[in-house]
Order: C-alpha cells, then sequence, then structure tokens
C-alpha cells in the first residue's frame, strides 16, 4: 500500500514539474502573462521546501533550515509579483524601489540561519553525544542524488556493554564516508542509541553547510550595499 501510495504521489509530483516548467516557457513567450514567470518558480520553491519540511519533521530528522528558507523564498518570489501586478501604480513604484534591499536582505537571512543552525547543530551534538565507542562499517546503503551520484550511508556495528549494536543515522553523502572494514571512533548517547556523533563524516557535511550559506550571505551583503549606494 505504501508502495502504491509513493509511486502515485512521485507520479503527480513528476506531471506538477513538467507542467510548470512548460507553464514558465509558456508564459515568458507572452509580454500579457510575463510577470507570471516569477510567481511558477517561486510555488515550485514553495512546494519542494514545504515537502522536504514535511519529510524532515515525519523523519525526526534535523538540518530544517533549507526547506524554511526555499519556502520562505519561494513565498516572497511568489508575492511580489501578485502584489506589483494588482497593486496601484504607488505600491508598484514602493515595490521596485525596495526590491533589491528586499533580495539583499533575503539572501543576508537565509545565510545566517544556515550558518546559526550549523554552529547550533554541532554544539548540541557534542553536549549530547560524549561516549566514545569504536564502530567498524560493515556495510555501505546506497541511493543515487541529485545528478546521478551515488551517495552512501555507513552502517557501523558497535559493542556496547558486552552487546553487539549496529547503527546508522540515515545520512547519505559523498564525502567522508568509511570503507566497509574501516574503524572510526563514534561519540554516542547510552540512552539515545538512535544517532552519533561521528567526527569525519560530520566535519565533512557541517563544512558542505557552511559552503552553502556562506555564498547567501556575501551576495545578500553586496547586494544590500549596492541599494543602498
Amino acid at each position: 500500500m505504501k508502495l502504491a501510495l509513493s509511486l502515485i504521489l512521485s507520479f503527480v509530483f513528476l506531471l506538477w514539474f513538467i507542467a510548470s516548467v512548460v507553464g514558465m516557457v509558456y508564459v515568458s513567450r507572452s509580454a500579457e502573462l510575463s510577470w507570471l514567470v516569477p510567481v511558477i518558480l517561486g510555488q515550485i520553491f514553495l512546494v519542494i521546501g514545504t515537502a522536504g519540511l514535511i519529510a524532515m519533521l515525519r523523519a525526526k530528522k534535523k538540518g530544517l533550515w533549507i526547506d524554511i528558507v526555499a519556502m520562505l523564498v519561494g513565498a516572497i518570489i511568489v508575492i511580489l509579483p501578485l502584489i506589483y501586478h494588482f497593486g496601484s501604480e504607488q505600491t508598484k513604484t514602493a515595490i521596485t524601489a525596495h526590491i533589491p534591499t528586499l533580495a539583499g536582505a533575503g539572501l543576508l537571512i537565509g545565510g545566517l540561519c544556515g550558518t546559526f543552525a550549523a554552529f547550533v547543530g554541532q554544539k548540541r551534538a557534542a553536549e549530547k553525544y560524549s561516549t566514545p565507542v569504536e564502530g567498524i562499517c560493515v556495510e555501505r546503503k546506497t541511493r543515487l542524488g541529485s545528478g546521478g551520484a551515488v551517495l552512501h550511508c555507513p552502517v557501523y556495528e558497535i559493542t556496547l556493554n558486552g552487546e553487539t549494536l549496529r547503527m546508522e543515522k540515515e545520512v547519505y553523502s559523498n564525502v567522508g564516508v568509511p570503507q566497509i572494514g574501516e574503524s572510526r571512533t563514534l561519540y554516542i548517547d547510552e540512552n539515545d542509541l538512535e544517532s552519533y556523533v561521528e567526527p569525519t563524516a560530520d566535519k565533512s557535511a557541517r563544512m558542505i553547510g557552511y559552503f552553502i550559506s556562506v555564498p547567501f550571505m556575501i551576495a545578500g551583503i553586496i547586494t544590500l550595499v549596492l541599494s543602498l549606494i
């Protein structure tokens, strides 16, 4: 039943995405309808961000800021063209004058949120998962990521209080992933074995988060400075 529902939702999502792209191409060719291009683009961000947020909440995973930022950006891209198109001339003038400032502020806030989320996540994880154990990678689950890249999720085997346990975080990546048989130090919370900290892989994931966030901050600062000159 779940598989059938998943296939149906995937098919509906594919139809919606194709329709959105075709719609953007169609309205972009009409001078009267070209204002709908950012509206259609914005609703793509909004829907994808909302779907990602729901999936992350159901899986009880962290890193929600990316989906929240996508939703906020999508909502702004949808609302501003609608206000501009249906608003008065005074409203149009005000929006036109403040678009660079709003764009810069949005980019800067998004970058700051990402950086702050990565920093707080790292600090909380270090406080929660403080018991070191040796973990051996006994399996590498795989799946395809965007662009066809092969991503891996390591499964570790640890010994705790004389009992052998398997641990995984359901986090797929192609950076910092151990080879099968490789031993790494994991940090766990003995009262909550649903997750763990693995410094090598977690550092790579954290750097990717900063790598995504910092360009947003730089672009936001530059846009704000140029808008105020």
